[in-house]
């Protein structure tokens, strides 16, 4: 009876800690993951991720255009070319969801 009752108060926390990890490694694995963007001239960019769930999209940021341009949301191992029809690009990043 007495082991009982330690398996008991032992099995909540032990429980609790394994649905905290397992809900942590699905939230990690719903996004797109190994980004990066590159610069093809001055008022272009390419972007791409490689790995992961979700979508993603490339973000240029014009410097004479509001809002700034997007590219479509894309999956992994896509990739996308976006640039600035007026102004120049100053810079890019990958928005992920």
């Amino acid at each position: 009876m007495r082991n009982q009752k330690w398996v008991q108060r032992l099995a909540l926390p032990v429980v609790a800690a394994l649905g905290a990890v397992m809900l942590t490694t699905t939230t990690a694995e719903a996004v797109p993951s190994k980004c990066s963007t590159s610069r093809v001239d001055k008022d272009t960019f390419t972007g791409t991720c490689r790995s992961g769930t979700g979508t993603w999209r490339l973000r240029v940021d014009c410097d004479k255009v509001e809002p700034d341009s997007f590219s479509s949301w894309l999956k992994p191992g896509k990739t996308a070319s976006e640039g600035c029809w007026w102004g120049k690009a100053r810079g890019a990043s990958i928005e992920v969801r």
